[in-house]
């Protein structure tokens, strides 16, 4: 099965000491698959994927190294051609839920506007695929005219995952998704990854979590002391 994603050597270091952060990870998601990059807090698993999307500051951080998508290099892509991936052929569903949406807009007319940055579509168009998609994790529709702040975390964190499947990416990325999550709710979220693969997308799991990764099927890469933790 070919690759989706292949990183190789990649490594972050801070530019005014050379320190190392993420020191020559190397890994393949395959199309269709699901990888879990374990490790614990600290290990430098954010930092490989905000290197990957093109997210550190370049005048702090330097990346080397290949993170090879649709045969292309990401690390050295230009800026305005990342910004046609992230959110549309990669889509990443953050840590915590809250900074994935800006609180001073309704969950509904940010999904609507990721949509338009994305595909030519009216505004009733894009506001019916924002609706579709939140009823497909179980989602009310009302929720789209709720401000992000009136949401429980589990009910935030699966509007995250609708606004990071709404473009069917060949690639979802969960960076610690069930983080400050009830059981039930980390239940549900972890649930909704699984199904990725049904829809199509590969499935790129960051956990400090073993079982979470073993929950989901994921082949697991260890990144800094391997560890079991609950």
């Amino acid at each position: 099965m070919s690759a989706a994603l292949h990183a190789e050597n990649l490594t972050v270091k801070l530019r005014e000491t050379n320190a190392g952060i993420v020191s020559g990870v190397s890994f393949s998601l395959c199309a269709g698959g699901a990888l879990a990059l374990v490790g614990d807090s600290g290990s430098g698993k954010t930092m490989c994927v905000n290197a990957i999307l093109g997210l550190l500051n370049k005048r702090i951080f330097n990346t080397s190294g290949i993170a090879r998508f649709a045969g292309e290099n990401l690390l050295t892509m230009p800026e305005h051609a990342l910004r046609r991936i992230r959110g549309d052929k990669i889509a990443l569903i953050p840590q915590n839920p809250m900074t994935a949406f800006d609180p001073g807009f309704k969950i509904g007319t940010q999904i609507t506007e990721t949509i338009r940055a994305h595909r030519r579509l009216t505004r009733r168009a894009a506001r019916t695929l924002s609706s579709d998609a939140l009823d497909a994790l179980g989602l009310p529709d009302s929720l789209t005219r709720s401000y992000p702040h009136t949401l429980s975390g589990g009910m935030l964190q699966r509007a995250a995952i609708a606004l990071a499947l709404i473009m069917e990416p060949e690639i979802v990325i969960a960076d610690e998704a069930t983080t400050a999550l009830d059981v039930v709710n980390r239940r549900i979220v972890l649930d909704e990854l699984i199904k990725l693969k049904s829809r199509g997308s590969a499935l790129l799991l960051i956990t400090h979590n073993p079982r979470e990764a073993e929950y989901c099927s994921c082949e697991t890469i260890y990144i800094g002391e391997r560890k079991n933790e609950d």
